[in-house]
């Protein structure tokens, strides 16, 4: 029979405890047992060494639960990468970054935290000094960044995770006590619209374990810091656009990669520094290090560098040149790259991809594979345009971030196989957005919370909301669509954006208001579901299109086939209840609603009555 580790320390410990009462006793009563001394030092021994294995224990336990959440959320992303490679369906991501809890809502209400809405103060100049410790865990760092006011203020608010422990902070060089309580880190500060204030925050972590609280990784292994993890002083996403300077200093061995260009390293006996700056402003602070192989590739519109574990360094050349064709058709189809480079770096653990700044984080994993994983990596670059140059805004952002990442891949898809690929594009899509409404009430798509992704949230975004988009395209037509997303990224690059305004953009390209297509797509949870029946009634045939619930409104094309051959017909659907007779020849053998894939359906689609 297996006893738990905690178990064992308990008998360890009694045993332990006895026999040192039991020398103890002895020696009261005079008995002198030789070795009574040896004895008590062995029990406090056994003690100890066992307190340490359960320690180790729970720890090892602890991590191992983790990298299996992780291991279910890498599938996902496999799954994303190619359909085919779908397995047993994987439990929900939740993936809420430290320090947005969800709270409880009346029923029917929806709020914005402050995390969906710029600010009162935002960040001009960041500037952070930091040296890494990857046999502890840990880390120390001085933040140095300019603040300037939207309105008038009377207290400043950062957001800092508790996992780190402020030990000074200044303001304009002076010290201010400060309140730091779960992730945010508060001091009462007075500054008018448009003034500006110096802030200067040591800190260091206060855990040792390899992961972070948002799954970021500090280790020998490797390391690899995101936003998410709230592991720098900042005042929001949507306030930092800013140049900035990163010193890191890891062990010799060990490279840093960041966002903008290295600048200068400085080697010390035991440690290296790697100084990074970026001129163009950034919207976030990211990094990875390693023990890496650099290469770097610029026979292309951009100049790509990969930081590679040794035994994946022959995949560099195949990565580069994918990258180079992938960015050169977004480039043809949503305006020039906006940053001076591309940087690659491979970071072990993490489930899939991370698209920062100019630099996108790639699983260790996706670099094992025999093929490049094409529509991952698609995926991730597209975020360079959407979710970096324009930045989503508001209650519903991760559609304008995911959802156009993951049609972008799409369209990259159709590009590089053509018809055939976009149509098994568009299924994957739909099965996807099917199976993830398992786990989870769908929300409408304009209603999520980018900061809470738990239940259908993946399904909702990333799938349907990629369908979404390929359906507009349908309603306006290629030549509109695609003069609609080269706008949008010239028009909010460089800038923030949110649903209303990709709204009004794309009435404005189409010449008419589209609100009721976004409210049927956007603002409700859902798809259509649809019944078709067929009634014959000698050279005609009457067909009608019931719709469960509320109804959508819009063409549909559909495709039957009789003793005459196939003939297409457009259907007009605006009501719960959609006629159309048409003429027939013969029998009727099939019915093929929508043959294009131009809409998404929310259950596979059968005619009845044939």
């Amino acid at each position: 029979m297996m006893l738990s580790s905690i178990v064992w320390t308990a008998l360890a410990a009694l045993a332990a405890i006895s026999i040192t009462i039991r020398v103890l006793r002895g020696l009261r009563i005079g008995q002198q047992t030789p070795g009574a001394a040896l004895c008590v030092a062995c029990a406090l021994l056994i003690l100890s060494a066992f307190l340490a294995r359960y320690h180790a224990v729970q720890k090892e336990d602890a991590e191992r639960r983790f990298h299996a959440g992780l291991e279910a959320r890498r599938q996902r992303e496999l799954a994303r990468a190619d359909p085919t490679k779908q397995g047993t369906p994987s439990p929900p991501a939740v993936t809420t970054p430290a320090g947005i809890l969800p709270r409880p809502l009346e029923p029917g209400t929806h709020r914005e935290t402050p995390s969906h809405r710029a600010g009162p103060v935002r960040i001009v100049d960041y500037a952070l000094d930091l040296s890494l410790f990857p046999d502890r865990h840990s880390l120390s760092a001085r933040a140095e960044f300019t603040v300037v006011a939207r309105m008038p203020i009377d207290r400043i608010e950062l957001a800092l995770s508790p996992e780190f422990r402020v030990h000074a902070l200044h303001v304009n060089g002076a010290p201010v006590t400060f309140l730091h309580t779960n992730d945010l880190v508060s001091f009462p500060y007075r500054l008018r619209e448009g003034k500006a204030a110096t802030l200067a925050v040591r800190y260091s972590r206060r855990v040792s374990v390899p992961l972070l609280r948002a799954g970021d990784l500090i280790d020998p292994r490797g390391i690899y810091l995101r936003p998410e993890s709230r592991w720098y002083p900042s005042v929001g996403e949507l306030d930092f656009h800013a140049p900035l300077r990163l010193s890191a200093r890891v062990p010799r061995g060990m490279t840093v990669v960041s966002s903008g260009q290295l600048v200068r390293k400085s080697v010390e006996a035991s440690t290296v520094t790697f100084h990074w700056e970026s001129i163009v402003p950034v919207r976030m602070i990211c990094l990875a290090a390693g023990r890496y192989a650099h290469s770097r590739n610029a026979d292309g519109p951009v100049a790509i560098e990969t930081f590679l574990h040794p035994n994946h360094a022959s995949r560099a050349r195949a990565y580069q040149e994918t990258v180079q064709r992938i960015v050169r058709f977004y480039a043809s189809r949503f305006g020039a790259y906006p940053y001076p480079k591309l940087t690659i770096a491979e970071i072990p653990v993490f489930p899939g991809g991370y698209g920062s700044t100019a630099l996108l984080l790639l699983t260790e994993k996706s670099f094992a594979e025999k093929e490049i994983p094409t529509h991952f990596l698609a995926h991730e670059i597209a975020h360079q345009w959407w979710g970096n140059h324009v930045a989503p805004q508001g209650l519903g952002a991760g559609w304008l971030s995911e959802a156009f990442a993951e049609y972008s891949a799409v369209l990259y898809q159709e590009h590089a196989g053509g018809p055939k690929a976009l149509q098994e594009a568009l299924a994957g899509l739909e099965a996807r957005y099917q199976t993830r409404l398992r786990e989870g009430t769908e929300e409408a798509i304009a209603e999520t919370d980018p900061y809470d992704q738990s239940g259908a949230y993946e399904g909702t975004v990333y799938y349907k909301g990629a369908y979404v988009l390929h359906s507009l395209r349908c309603l306006i037509g290629e030549e509109q669509f695609r003069r609609l997303l080269r706008l949008f990224a010239e028009r909010y690059g460089a800038g923030t954006a949110r649903i209303a305004d990709f709204e009004a953009l794309a009435g404005e390209v189409h010449g008419k208001p589209l609100t009721w297509f976004f409210d049927q797509w956007l603002r409700r949870p859902g798809a259509p579901r649809l019944r078709v029946s067929v009634a014959k009634d000698g050279p005609r045939a009457r067909l009608t299109v019931a719709q469960e619930g509320a109804p959508y409104r819009g063409e549909m094309q559909l495709l039957v086939t009789d003793g005459a051959g196939k003939t297409r017909h457009t259907l007009h659907l605006d009501g719960s209840l959609t006629r159309l007779t048409i003429p027939v020849r013969g029998t009727i053998t099939r019915v093929e609603l929508d043959p294009d894939r131009a809409w998404l359906f929310h259950t596979p689609q059968r005619v009845h009555s044939l």
